[in-house]
């Protein structure tokens, strides 16, 4: 497989990551709130509506990964967007759970997610000798 087919499984595979972790836990927290809020240290908020939220910002940026591995060339930007997006979730998620508020199976897609980011950060780097 050569690289720009490789970057555009990437993207594709990042694109697919975010619609999964953000659409499975929007349904986990409307299904099976007990389980899934727990997870993250916290307990029963009043309202889901942030939880929500967040995991459809997560959904709708797997759109941008999905048109990154439309096209690599034109859409460039989004890998270096990937990676700040990446990156920035990670350090409030490793904080939380160095100081116990939230467990390993919370962390566990941010592990993920900083894979994507370094695989990101490698496109960002080589792109120009593609």
């Amino acid at each position: 497989m050569d690289k720009r087919t490789y970057y555009k499984y990437l993207f594709l595979t990042a694109a697919i990551w975010n619609w999964l972790l953000g659409l499975g836990f929007i349904l986990l927290t409307i299904f099976m709130p007990s389980v899934v809020v727990p997870m993250f240290g916290a307990g029963m908020p009043p309202s889901l509506i942030w939880v929500h939220s967040f995991f459809v910002l997560v959904f709708v940026i797997g759109f941008a990964f999905f048109i990154l591995s439309l096209d690599i060339d034109k859409n460039h930007g989004i890998a270096q967007f990937g990676v700040i997006d990446k990156v920035a979730i990670q350090f409030p998620m490793f904080i939380y759970y160095f100081i116990g508020d939230i467990n390993f199976l919370g962390v566990v897609p941010v592990l993920v997610d900083a894979v994507i980011a370094i695989l990101f950060f490698e496109f960002v780097i080589n792109y120009k000798k593609l």
